[in-house]
């Protein structure tokens, strides 16, 4: 699949740094890591609401149960991480009330409060989450 071949969804809003930021990293121009990162720490990019369809809603919950939680892709802003690719999974895990997501984090390593282990990423999604730093916890 080429980079230009990637469809968005016209209905959700544009994050401009976002698929800056996610076609370097496809690129390998621009670096990634796995994160688990306290909900309270990750903001939408906007107020766009999806419908929850249950298909998802099943992938997500079986994903759980066999603790392979679906990543949200993120970047930093300040202290806080901003989502804007997978809406209907960041509002599942907020109406699970999930306290920790694991995240693929675009750019650069990340350190905020809000961060509560990173872990070097592969191009594979590898599942296997090697700590590098455990930034102090708030």
């Amino acid at each position: 699949m080429k980079l230009d071949d990637l469809i968005i969804d016209k209905k959700i809003p544009e994050d401009r740094k976002f698929i800056e930021l996610f076609k370097k990293v496809l690129q390998k121009q621009a670096p990634f890591y796995k994160a688990l990162i306290k909900f309270e720490g990750i903001r939408p990019f906007s107020d766009y609401l999806p419908k929850l369809h249950s298909a998802l809603i099943q992938r997500v919950l079986q994903g759980i149960v066999t603790g392979h939680y679906p990543y949200l892709h993120v970047y930093q802003k300040g202290e806080h991480f901003i989502m804007s690719d997978d809406y209907q999974t960041y509002y599942i895990y907020s109406q699970l009330k999930k306290d920790v997501i694991p995240c693929i984090v675009l750019g650069k390593m990340p350190m905020s409060k809000f961060v509560l282990e990173t872990g070097k990423a592969d191009y594979d999604y590898n599942m296997f989450f090697e700590v590098v730093d455990n930034p102090k916890k708030n």
